[in-house]
């Protein structure tokens, strides 16, 4: 009696045993598919993202291209830093709905205004 008993201890363990690597097994197995669909996902928006930032600087490029020799560096006081100040555009596309183009406009304070949307700009007083 007491060796049934032993075996059938013996067996429960080697069954849970058992049990337990198959499970280990498919577990493995489905991480491994999780992975590699990850993978594909990832591959996938790098290449969208990629398409997207190629599209996004032939846009500036063709934005700037508007037939002025840009001169940066806002020369004109009151101008922003960024901005040409031969035809008022920004180096890089502001954030946004309105695409910036400043004009000087002088008065007490010197500032600039753009001329699509109305916003101000006045540069900040330097610090001596």
């Amino acid at each position: 009696m007491r060796e049934k008993f032993l075996l059938l201890i013996v067996g429960i363990i080697l069954a849970s045993l058992a049990v337990g690597a198959v499970y280990l097994v498919l577990r493995s197995l489905f991480d491994v598919f999780v992975d590699w669909q990850t993978g594909k996902e990832l591959k996938w928006l790098s290449k969208e993202t990629s398409q997207l930032r190629e599209e996004r600087e032939r846009e500036h490029q063709e934005r700037l291209q508007n037939g002025c020799e840009h001169q940066w560096g806002g020369f004109l006081v009151g101008f922003p830093a960024e901005a040409c100040c031969r035809c008022g555009l920004e180096k890089q596309r502001p954030t946004g709905p309105c695409d910036h183009v400043w004009r000087s406009q002088l008065e007490e304070v010197p500032a600039a205004v753009c001329e699509t949307c109305g916003k101000q700009y006045q540069r900040p007083p330097s610090v001596i």
